[in-house]
């Protein structure tokens, strides 16, 4: 006994025709013939009485129908309630980013994103920390997707923009009239740099060396925000791009005339099995709504 031929008696029953039923099943009449035979046959009873072409619900029908009914009543709520668990659960999206991308583009996305109506029901879980935990925590499942300037070695990913960096300078520094400034100018002047666990520092250090520069590293750290506060000790220089909290009466950031002075900004997701579709259909969002030849 199958759960097809359960639902195949229960709209036969209603209608005693087996063509009506064969259409509004979408079947065969041959294969709805054969399987109401068949439950028949396991049964061991006839559920209908033949008359001629005509066929009727007999007493056993009658009686079996109200089981088949109140079975497959119980699976569709079964079904129904799972249904509404899963919507539940993939409805909420666990997304990472590093910390300068929160104003400029994080709120640009999620913008856009709830223009469309049908994503009114989509949550998101959001964490911010250095591109290196962010991999971490994409390789271990606890973040669904991504946004790093370092590309993860175990998951996939895509470049999505380029983020420009600058020289940010105390208000009373020397340079802080300029609006844009060769990095050679910096050669010999005391600096803040980044750890060299961090992605900041390669990318500088690859700049520094390019342009054949060496500043005075006075003291690394591991994060902007922390180079902000030293900026406003006049404890020396920094390159980074634009952060949210910058107080411009302390800081002033300056142009560098130079076209790597970027860094690549990439949008990474778990690549298990698990990901589910409305976390595929929001990466294909992002995916779509930038491209390569981006800056912010």
């Amino acid at each position: 006994m199958t759960l097809q031929q359960l639902e195949y008696f229960r709209v036969l029953a209603k209608t005693e025709h087996f063509t009506k039923t064969a259409e509004i099943l979408s079947v065969s009449q041959p294969s709805l013939s054969y399987a109401i035979g068949q439950l028949e046959t396991e049964l061991n009873i006839n559920l209908f009485d033949r008359i001629g072409r005509n066929i009727k619900l007999n007493s056993f029908g009658k009686i079996f129908l109200t089981y088949v009914e109140s079975a497959l009543d119980i699976l569709d709520q079964g079904t129904q309630n799972i249904e509404l668990l899963t919507k539940k659960i993939n409805h909420n999206i666990k997304m990472g980013y590093i910390y300068s991308l929160t104003d400029k583009l994080l709120a640009s996305i999620i913008k856009t994103y709830y223009l469309d109506s049908s994503n009114e029901t989509i949550t998101f879980d959001f964490k911010t920390d250095s591109s290196l935990m962010l991999n971490k925590n994409l390789e271990m499942e606890i973040l669904d997707i991504i946004l790093t300037a370092i590309p993860p070695e175990k998951n996939d990913y895509v470049k999505i923009f380029n983020q420009h960096l600058y020289l940010m300078v105390p208000r009373n520094h020397k340079l802080s009239d300029k609006k844009e400034i060769d990095i050679k100018e910096i050669d010999g002047m005391d600096f803040i740099n980044y750890r060299s666990n961090t992605g900041l520092r390669v990318i500088i250090d690859k700049l520094l060396k390019f342009n054949k520069t060496s500043p005075i590293i006075k003291m690394e750290i591991d994060e902007c925000n922390a180079a902000l506060s030293l900026l406003s000790l006049n404890v020396g220089i920094t390159i980074m791009p634009i952060v949210p909290g910058i107080d411009y009466s302390k800081v002033v950031p300056i142009k560098i005339k130079d076209d790597q002075a970027y860094r690549h900004i990439y949008l990474a997701w778990n690549n298990s099995t698990n990901t589910n579709s409305i976390v595929k259909d929001f990466r294909d969002f992002v995916i779509e709504l930038y491209n390569n030849d981006n800056f912010i």
